[in-house]
């Protein structure tokens, strides 16, 4: 239905279908229910990125713009998210994000890294499953290279299948050298083109996050 009804974005049905979906993102609790929800507002970002990202900051959600509430379900919803489709379409859709240069996405707080105890308290196992995590607070568009580096980085650690798998069964493994392809041309263009105001956010990165990507670019 999605796919049928996305060129009419500013429709009221697709209006109320959005809405609804994001309603049940926020409640959602099963791991392929999220995936699902998401994938619904990955499509419309992949046909018509820039009237996706309006429409979620146009959407009041518990007192939150839509952007607000969905976009940080999305960031950890793709890190857990299987299978080369949907991880290619969402990384696509990431990239469209982040290559907007939105400003209501740069400036949209979200969780980064996790950050590590470094008190003087002991920690048992029994007490690490009560305490809350705390992470670094970094803005959406930070967040979106890092989980795409971090994608990048798990596609090249992947051994080469054509060492272990019979021939009938390499046409799987051509997909994820695809998508190892994908995201480095997302890099190469945003390193060229400064595409989202790239190298401001490439130098809030890491070391070892800056090593994946200028890595990939250079061989």
């Amino acid at each position: 239905m999605i796919d049928q009804f996305q060129n009419y974005l500013l429709s009221d049905f697709l209006t109320q279908i959005l809405e609804s979906a994001a309603n049940r993102l926020v409640i959602a609790k099963e791991t392929a229910t999220i995936e699902n929800l998401v994938m619904v507002f990955c499509q419309l970002v992949l046909k018509s990125p820039a009237e996706m990202i309006d429409f979620l900051s146009n959407m009041q959600l518990h007192g939150q713009s839509g952007l607000a509430v969905v976009l940080p379900i999305w960031f950890d919803s793709y890190e857990v998210t299987r299978g080369y489709e949907q991880i290619k379409q969402n990384s696509l859709a990431l990239g469209k994000i982040f290559s907007l240069g939105d400003a209501r996405v740069e400036n949209l707080v979200v969780n980064g890294d996790i950050i590590p105890y470094n008190g003087d308290l002991i920690i048992t196992r029994s007490m690490t499953q009560t305490m809350p995590d705390k992470f670094t607070q970094i803005s959406a568009s930070l967040k979106i290279l890092k989980l795409l580096v971090s994608e990048l980085q798990f596609q090249c650690q992947q051994p080469n299948a054509e060492e272990y798998l019979p021939a009938q069964e390499d046409d799987n493994d051509d997909g994820w050298e695809d998508m190892d392809d994908l995201l480095t041309q997302f890099f190469r263009e945003c390193t060229a083109k400064n595409l989202g105001d790239f190298q401001r956010y490439y130098e809030e990165l890491s070391d070892d996050e800056k090593k994946v990507i200028t890595e990939n670019l250079i061989f």
